[in-house]
């Protein structure tokens, strides 16, 4: 090398500074980096512990702007990641023909990488996917071509419990179907008729009605059936025939035109074993007048709403925040004609928030969510508070529960983090390297513990609010004491072991808190079999650590087994408490 170019980089050293005296990385700069020295090892195994060649891993860190990083394994089932930076990791994999025990085609683990920079024997559990076939006949024994096949687990919805659509398959010329990659487990199989087109009034009469398997139109006879890990069940339908009717009628709202682009009418069954199920077809006069068919014998609520059309801007209307609506309930057992829906724009709801102890002092982020009790659908979007902790919500009906919920609002303030990284460090975990990043403030934590009325505790933190009118005084009482337990995972030698599955079982509804469902379901124990559930609402829980996940379980803790409720460690949990637990894992 030239004398000449030597001195040049000597000064050049001199005058550049070491990594260590640089000038401190920004917060944007340390979400845009995505990389470090941590190494992760692990395997790919099946449900039988046998390890799965050629499927997909991925791994992204906890960051905003962090890249995924995509792995094949080895023969043996095994992968690496290298240049990981010192974050949360979160890891996936996959593979056609395999599923979570969680039921999703992807299992999902999160690794924290600490001071060590290696962290091995990572194991990621995919089960054998199942198939459920079969063959669809009419009445007469022939087959059905292009019915709609659905899948449903039980779960449990506001309204209780019910049978929710995992999938859908369709029937091909020979009336033959197959529903593929699921994970085992307990399925009901319904089979509804072929789209027919347009409604008209001819389509009175009998016809084919949606069949549930073994053969009958009542959701609640159906038998469910248990599809085994990779395994393959024959399932043949025979769909019945019922009496068919129409529904025809007109939505008014005043004296002004409908338009249909602003309309949206659906028929929904009162009383219904099923989550979701498409409701029946519908033409429109583009008068306010519609036509419903074919509709089967029943009890149902008929749903109108009409929306803002769209501004001049092309984009569409906010689906979820109707103007005006209404409702009528009817019962079909003939055709039903001139039912007038009259539209109105609802009830409105104005109260305070309510702090117990002290209040925090940006209430930025904190929002009310009106719930209509017994419904799964979103119909109302969420109201901000304002900065004085009133609200006011418009466009509600029927009885409605009131709940606070929170997101991360702001970018600077006390306490939190931001994308995993703590204030004051660098993802190589020496502190004040890095400028401090500004954190996330989180209006989360806070749950509802009363609404009140001029002064009256309403059951059920719900209120009845009719269909139109005004309701003033309403007061929502939150508190931040969610409950914490944790502890340590050990097998029956009182070994500390990580990968188990912990789940926290509400004793009732009122436990669980709003929108939390029943049951509670954190990621695998991991260092040294530490777990922690760190917000469980006062009140009486069951938990257990598992050695696998069923996935039913999520949506319908009754799928618990007796033996596993008896291993479950019940714990009364008062506001705030901290309990430690240590828990034995089981096999279910």
């Amino acid at each position: 090398m030239p004398r000449r170019r030597l001195v040049a980089l000597a000064i050049l050293a001199l005058i550049t500074p070491s990594a260590d005296a640089q000038t401190p990385q920004q917060a944007g700069d340390i979400l845009a980096a995505d990389a470090g020295s941590a190494v992760i090892r692990g395997l790919v195994v099946d449900d039988t512990g046998t390890p799965i060649a050629n499927a997909e891993v991925m791994a992204r860190a906890s960051l905003p702007q962090a890249r995924q990083r995509l792995v094949v394994t080895g023969a043996d089932g095994r992968f690496e990641f290298r240049d990981l930076p010192h974050l949360s990791i979160g890891l996936g994999a996959r593979k056609d023909g395999y599923a979570s025990t969680l039921g999703h085609r992807e299992v999902h683990r999160q690794v924290a990488i600490g001071p060590r920079p290696l962290q091995e024997g990572i194991e990621l559990v995919l089960v054998r996917a199942g198939v459920i076939t079969g063959r669809v006949v009419g009445p007469d024994g022939e087959p059905v071509v292009g019915a709609r096949v659905a899948h449903m687990v039980m779960r449990r919805m506001p309204s209780g419990r019910g049978l929710g659509s995992t999938g859908n398959a369709t029937t091909d010329d020979r009336g033959i179907f197959r529903a593929h990659s699921l994970p085992p487990g307990r399925y009901y199989v319904s089979v509804s008729p072929p789209h027919r087109g347009v409604p008209t009034r001819a389509d009175s009469g009998l016809g084919l009605a949606t069949t549930f398997h073994p053969g009958t139109i009542d959701a609640a006879e159906a038998v469910g059936i248990e599809v085994p890990s990779g395994g393959e069940v024959a399932v043949d339908i025979t769909m019945q025939a019922a009496m068919m009717h129409t529904i025809s009628g007109r939505v008014v709202d005043g004296d002004r035109t409908v338009a249909v682009r602003e309309l949206l009418v659906f028929l929904k069954p009162r009383k219904s074993l099923l989550a979701t199920e498409p409701g029946p077809p519908i033409v429109f006069d583009g008068d306010g007048g519609f036509l419903i068919a074919p509709v089967q014998d029943g009890d149902y609520t008929l749903v109108a709403r009409l929306h803002s059309p769209a501004p001049a801007s092309g984009r569409p209307p906010d689906a979820w925040a109707p103007v005006k609506a209404a409702e009528v309930d009817i019962r079909v057992g003939d055709d039903v004609h001139d039912v007038v829906l009259r539209l109105t724009p609802g009830a409105t709801v104005r109260g305070r928030v309510v702090f117990h102890a002290s209040a925090p002092d940006d209430l930025s982020g904190f929002r009310i969510q009106p719930q209509r009790v017994g419904a799964s659908e979103i119909w109302r979007p969420d109201v901000p508070l304002k900065p004085d902790g009133t609200f006011e919500i418009t466009g509600v009906r029927g009885r409605v529960a009131l709940h606070v919920v929170g997101s991360p609002v702001s970018m600077g303030g006390p306490g939190g983090v931001i994308g995993g990284i703590v204030p004051g460090t660098r993802p190589g975990g020496s502190a004040a390297a890095v400028a401090p990043a500004r954190p996330v403030v989180w209006s989360a934590g806070w749950r509802t513990r009363a609404l009140r009325l001029d002064g009256r505790v309403l059951p059920d933190q719900a209120v009845d609010v009719g269909q139109d009118g005004t309701v003033d005084g309403i007061e929502v009482e939150v508190a931040r004491d969610y409950a914490q337990v944790t502890g340590v995972v050990r097998n029956a030698r009182g070994e500390p072991i990580d990968g188990a599955a912990l789940v926290a079982i509400a004793n009732d509804e009122s436990t669980a808190g709003f929108g939390d469902g029943l049951v509670r379901i954190r990621g695998a124990s991991q260092g040294e079999g530490r777990y922690t559930f760190p917000m469980l609402a006062p009140g009486t829980w069951s938990v257990l650590a598992l050695s696998d996940l069923p996935w039913a379980l999520r949506d319908d803790p009754d799928t618990l087994s007796e033996r596993l409720r008896a291993a479950a460690r019940r714990v009364t949990l008062g506001p705030g408490q901290r309990l430690e637990l240590d828990l034995v894992v089981v096999t279910p």
